[in-house]
């Protein structure tokens, strides 16, 4: 009987882990989402090589200007970390940090 119980238990808790996370945050606008996303594909990009500092900080100042009429906090805590990618590479950019917002981000979006 605790064996039924315990497999039953556990399949029931794989399912929650599965419908957590992925797709869109409900309190954020289909825009921001996109924006984000696109944000994060751009973080991607530098980092693998493929982008030069100009053209990632180009590209999310784009995204930033989408992003900042957006009032829900996810969207808000998403702007704090493209501004820190941004201030990342007109500085020292620290891999390390841009990775740690680039985290930030993805988290925020479930990806």
């Amino acid at each position: 009987m605790k064996k039924i119980f315990t497999i039953l238990l556990m399949t029931l808790l794989s399912f929650n882990l599965f419908a957590c996370g992925g797709g869109k945050p409900k309190d954020m606008s289909d825009e921001n989402y996109e924006a984000a996303k696109g944000a994060l594909e751009t973080i991607d990009s530098y980092i693998a090589g493929n982008l030069s500092d100009e053209e990632t900080d180009s590209r999310l100042n784009d995204y930033y200007e989408i992003l900042v009429d957006g009032d829900d906090l996810i969207t808000q805590g998403i702007i704090t970390d493209v501004l820190g990618v941004q201030i990342e590479l007109s500085g020292d950019k620290n891999i390390a940090e841009i990775k740690k917002h680039r985290e930030e981000i993805a988290d925020s979006i479930g990806e």
